[in-house]
């Protein structure tokens, strides 16, 4: 799954993919951060998500998720609960966030097969927001 930031099941379909992003703080400031997604678009039934703080390459099958969602995702902002994060000066911290469809043990050709998904997702800096940066590789 790392190479190619996809996670195939036992069929050869895909049924995950990984986002990793960095936030940085270049400044000499300490910024306090949260998180949130806001979903555009979502036509599947049994979508879902996790929120690791790693980078992709740090993964493995005993990382446990900073968050992981309960539900289907919806078209509802979702603010990663209480998730904050202080930021030092010159500080960086990376997240990856798996998107994956939940197994409901039925055929799910009609609810999650060639079905699309899109989202912002938006950092904020509780201290200030003139000095943080963000970057997403996919």
């Amino acid at each position: 799954a790392k190479e190619t930031n996809k996670c195939i099941d036992i069929h050869e379909d895909n049924a995950c993919s990984l986002y990793e992003f960095t936030v940085s703080n270049p400044s000499d400031v300490v910024q306090v951060i949260s998180l949130s997604m806001t979903p555009s678009t979502n036509t599947y039934a049994n979508f879902h998500y996790m929120l690791f703080e790693s980078s992709i390459d740090e993964l493995s099958d005993t990382s446990t998720p900073l968050i992981e969602s309960t539900d289907p995702l919806n078209k509802t902002s979702i603010t990663f609960g209480d998730l904050t994060k202080k930021l030092i000066t010159n500080d960086s911290v990376t997240y990856t966030l798996v998107f994956y469809i939940k197994n409901s043990d039925i055929d799910q050709t009609e609810s999650d097969a060639n079905k699309s998904f899109a989202a912002n997702i938006k950092v904020n800096s509780i201290t200030t927001g003139e000095y943080v940066q963000t970057t997403i590789s996919n």
